[in-house]
């Protein structure tokens, strides 16, 4: 689900961007729904009277991270003229993005119940379990301790599988390198006439990640120095050898900045995809933690506990 932040933002995008697809300048839509009581409005307005830009003004409307990494495409569009496309492109990533985490939510739901009951049939063992068959006299001091030692490496072993399971859905909806993001700054940038160099320091600012930045540093200094884009990007080894041919064919053709857009697209629905075979491999992957957990459980806790008490 989106976080409350998200939401006010794409609902201000909701009612921004109809009024700009109708060819209603920036400033006028925002004036009329300043009109209409919309508070985000009526502050951006007040502040771009003021010289602020519109996404600085939204940056501090909306001064939340989770909302940044929309801004960054925001701002690229503004250099460029490239509002309106840009809010649609953004529009469009918070609607996935929420369809991403409602799937996410409803396939998770049921293994994260099995887990919690899990835990909390453990603690009913711990806490009720033990000292009853204790009061019969069935288990000895050792054999309580043996049974907490593995109560304590089944809970470790939840919890070590759990953090590898979650540190895979973050990689996966967190990519390091957005690569969708990288070629639709480029496609901003070069399709409102900006030399490919200056295009590529401009991109620069909106990445924190190293290697990409060395990477597109690496590809500007080539450039400006005589070598061709395709040879520029293949230099780095950081760009695969499908994105260096599509660039060779584009750069012979002219037609560089729509093969940057098509790279923008390719990558976001790679990204799509490999979010969807992970959403298939979830609910499974949640049951086998779970399964591993309880199997320790039983084999290093209540099998003991029962066995002492001549259950077996």
């Amino acid at each position: 689900m989106l976080t409350q932040n998200i939401k006010e933002f794409f609902s201000f995008i909701e009612f921004l961007l109809p009024l700009m697809e109708h060819g209603i300048i920036l400033s006028d839509a925002l004036h009329i729904l300043s009109e209409g009581g919309e508070k985000s409005a009526l502050y951006i307005e007040e502040n771009m009277k003021k010289g602020k830009t519109f996404t600085v003004s939204l940056k501090e409307f909306f001064p939340h991270k989770s909302i940044q990494k929309y801004l960054f495409l925001l701002q690229a569009a503004e250099d460029t003229g490239l509002i309106k496309d840009a809010l649609k492109k953004i529009r469009s990533l918070i609607k996935k993005e929420e369809e991403s985490m409602k799937n996410l939510s409803a396939i998770l739901l049921y293994p994260l119940g099995i887990i919690v009951l899990s835990i909390c049939a453990t603690a009913v063992l711990l806490i009720k379990g033990i000292p009853l068959f204790a009061s019969y006299g069935a288990i000895s001091n050792s054999d309580i301790s043996s049974i907490f030692q593995s109560v304590f490496k089944a809970f470790l072993l939840l919890f070590v599988l759990s953090c590898v399971f979650f540190a895979f859905l973050y990689k996966t909806y967190n990519p390091k390198h957005r690569l969708s993001s990288l070629f639709y700054f480029l496609y901003l940038f070069t399709s409102s006439s900006i030399p490919l160099n200056k295009s590529l320091s401009k991109t620069l600012s909106f990445f924190q990640d190293l290697k990409l930045k060395k990477a597109l540093l690496s590809i500007k200094d080539n450039i400006e120095k005589g070598v061709s884009v395709s040879a520029s990007f293949a230099n780095t080894n950081f760009f695969p050898k499908t994105v260096v041919s599509w660039i060779f064919i584009s750069e012979h053709q002219g037609e560089i900045e729509s093969t940057f857009l098509y790279l923008s697209l390719f990558y976001e629905e790679t990204e799509i995809n490999r979010i969807k075979k992970t959403e298939k491999i979830c609910e499974p992957a949640s049951l086998i933690i779970t399964a591993s957990y309880l199997a320790y459980l039983i084999q290093g806790a209540v099998v003991p506990l029962l066995t002492s008490f001549g259950g077996f």
